[in-house]
């Protein structure tokens, strides 16, 4: 199982005074608001932040690092993606997974309406 996930991707500075857009991947942002530490992976390094300040709705946030306190620093981490722990992105509801547990699986082509048994080698 994969123990850390992407949560989504840091975009354009907004405002001055560190603030910088995030773009999750998931429609769960009351868990993303709730966050205190995050890890920003860029150009293959990965570093861990502090999150001081998450707020806004729908598709795009807006969060505040400590330590990031100029348009110029937060521009710096443009394009980071923002990996959190499996425990910190919670159980998928049933019916619903984490793109990485799919990843590396076998995919399997039933005849059109057919359905496979779980004895079925198809």
């Amino acid at each position: 199982m994969i123990g850390r996930f992407v949560l989504g991707h840091l975009g354009a500075p907004f405002g001055l005074r560190g603030h910088i857009k995030f773009r999750p991947w998931s429609g769960d942002t009351g868990r993303i608001l709730a966050l205190k530490q995050v890890t920003l992976r860029r150009s293959g390094e990965e570093r861990p932040y502090t999150l001081e300040e998450a707020a806004g709705a729908g598709a795009e946030l807006r969060l505040k690092f400590r330590g990031i306190d100029s348009p110029e620093a937060a521009r710096a981490l443009s394009g980071a993606e923002v990996l959190i722990s499996r425990e910190e992105a919670g159980e998928p509801q049933p019916g619903e997974y984490y793109v990485e547990d799919l990843r590396n699986l076998e995919v399997v082509a039933l005849p059109q309406g057919g359905e496979a048994g779980l004895d079925d080698p198809a």
